[in-house]
């Protein structure tokens, strides 16, 4: 906000003289200095929360891929369990596909992998 103010003086002699005075509103602004501290101290605080997120999201798919891994190896020694149990079932039976009973009280289930599983009622 603009103000304006005019005075008038007379003296005892009767000369006036005028004085006008012109007032401005707007406050005093800085140097800057610190405003541009606080941007450069936000620049950072950004890099360093992207580098911090970064950071995290390579250890989650390091953990990823180690579970994956894990999950492969356990797959893997199932694999040989079940070929091992077979071939023992093999060389006890011949070569002939025995018929296996199982009972499973939630469910019924029949697989077959070469080998004749039944429901027992």
């Amino acid at each position: 906000m603009t103000e304006e103010r005019t005075t008038k003086v007379e003296d005892a002699d009767g000369s006036t003289h005028t004085t006008t005075t012109i007032v401005h509103d707007n406050a005093a602004s800085g140097g800057g200095s610190g405003r541009w501290v606080l941007l450069i101290v936000l620049l950072i605080a950004v890099c360093a929360a992207i580098w911090f997120l970064n950071g995290m999201s390579g250890a989650e798919i390091a953990k990823d891929n180690a579970v994956a891994e894990a999950a492969a190896n356990v797959g893997d020694g199932a694999q040989q369990a079940g070929d091992a149990v077979q071939d023992v079932a093999d060389e006890v039976t011949d070569g002939e596909q025995p018929i296996i009973k199982l009972r499973i009280p939630q469910k019924r289930w029949w697989y077959n992998s070469g080998v004749k599983f039944t429901d027992i009622s």
